[in-house]
């Protein structure tokens, strides 16, 4: 009843060239105080009213030596209080699950560093990252065992003590010939709860994607899309009870054909094209009853402009 969250912040940013190089850099500070009359149909009354403060912010700088060759680096600090849900919800989702918030959750802070290198033409474009981020109080929802009146298992919200998350991704496109498109991309995550000493609840699977785009007609123009997951067994054993399913590897394509004439395009696309069965590693759901992703799916799509 009456749950509130009031959230003030000020900030100051600028960039900057100096020579080869674009400097960024800016300061924040945010205020955010949540509050409520009462929870769960009136059994909690007290300790429901948290305010809290923070200095977050960044520097990057990137090198600009060709416009094929632009490495660069970035340090921030995040700071994230937590949301309406988190604080204040008693009730069931549609993952199976029934939720106990918590009025008195900690505020998650980030620092990641982030190195990389970028680039473009007319024929290639391209980005090459690799992070990693340190979370203290990572706000996540823990299986506790235990059972609500009405059946489902309980999930509480809390805190973790601290998290580690290093990564790299990249993506790339390239003209091979007029009109003609390939891509390719990859994401590598690995997460650990350094609290607990394992990895990290509800982490990615590592994924590759590779694609081609190009005119085929007058006016026409198709794309086809593979994407390749790999299995996902990297899962959390005591923080989630034993609850967090290891995840088989799949792989899904996708077609379409874009025709496009002045301020008029009209799309037919095809998803999951070979209708695979497949579960996506951070569906929630309870154990052995994940929610298995679409079919085969189709859609048209018809933009103008007048």
């Amino acid at each position: 009843r009456d749950g509130r969250i009031d959230a003030l912040g000020v900030y100051v940013q600028g960039d900057a060239r100096v020579g080869a190089a674009n400097l960024l850099a800016g300061l924040r500070h945010d205020r955010v105080q949540g509050s409520a009359a009462w929870l769960n149909q009136g059994a909690i009354t007290t300790g429901l009213a948290r305010s809290d403060s923070e200095a977050s912010g960044q520097l990057g700088v990137v090198f600009e030596v060709r416009p094929l060759l632009r490495p660069y680096a970035h340090l921030a600090r995040g700071f994230r209080a937590g949301d309406m849900r988190e604080r204040f919800e008693f009730s069931p989702r549609g993952d199976g699950f029934f939720y106990f918030g918590n009025p008195q959750i900690r505020p998650e802070i980030a620092t990641q560093v982030e190195v990389g290198v970028k680039g473009d033409t007319r024929l290639l474009d391209y980005s090459l990252a690799v992070y990693r981020k340190r979370i203290t109080d990572h706000i996540t929802g823990r299986v506790t065992g235990a059972v609500h009146p009405t059946g489902l298992p309980i999930k509480q919200t809390e805190n973790i003590g601290r998290v580690t998350i290093a990564g790299a991704e990249g993506e790339a496109r390239w003209q091979w010939r007029r009109k003609q498109w390939l891509a390719a991309g990859f994401s590598v995550v690995r997460a650990d709860n350094d609290t607990l000493g394992e990895p990290l609840f509800q982490s990615p699977a590592d994924e590759v994607s590779v694609g081609w785009e190009g005119a085929v007609a007058a006016a026409w123009r198709a794309d086809a899309t593979l994407r390749l997951v790999r299995r996902q067994d990297r899962v959390a054993t005591v923080f989630a009870r034993g609850t967090e399913n290891a995840t088989a590897g799949f792989a899904t394509a996708d077609l379409g054909a874009t025709w496009q004439r002045g301020a008029h395009r009209l799309r037919l696309a095809v998803r999951n094209v070979a209708d695979k069965r497949y579960h996506e590693h951070l569906t929630e759901g309870v154990s052995g009853q994940e929610i298995a992703a679409p079919g085969r799916n189709f859609s048209l799509s018809w933009e103008g402009r007048f």
